[in-house]
């Protein structure tokens, strides 16, 4: 059984049933823990889709993590880098009007937030 602290409860309630019944797995809640009860690969995969919708994908794009194979992952900028100047690498990243974080989506097939 896998246990996560969401922030957006709300959204796991509103789509259990879809989320239970895509993912293979037991969806239950006591105030903002969600538990996750099923086989050790999907109760991995549910969790992965769980801490999509909770970082704000919509229910679309984070149920591809089951539908594609797709991996989900928060990469902490922090830890890539020795540059106390956090504003010009996330700038560096995303690009003029976001050009640069477009362009890597879309060659990458990357979905970001």
């Amino acid at each position: 059984m896998k246990k996560i602290i969401s922030e957006k409860i709300l959204r796991i309630i509103r789509n259990r049933k879809k989320l239970q019944k895509i993912l293979d797995v037991e969806i239950t809640n006591r105030g903002k823990e969600v538990f996750i009860e099923g086989k050790p690969e999907d109760e991995f995969i549910a969790e992965g889709v769980i801490e999509a919708l909770n970082f704000g994908f919509p229910f679309s794009t984070a149920i591809l993590i089951k539908e594609q194979g797709f991996l989900f992952e928060i990469l902490n900028i922090k830890n890539y880098t020795k540059s106390n100047n956090l504003k010009r690498i996330k700038a560096r990243i995303i690009g003029k009007k976001g050009s640069v974080l477009r362009s890597e989506e879309h060659t990458s097939e990357l979905q970001s937030h």
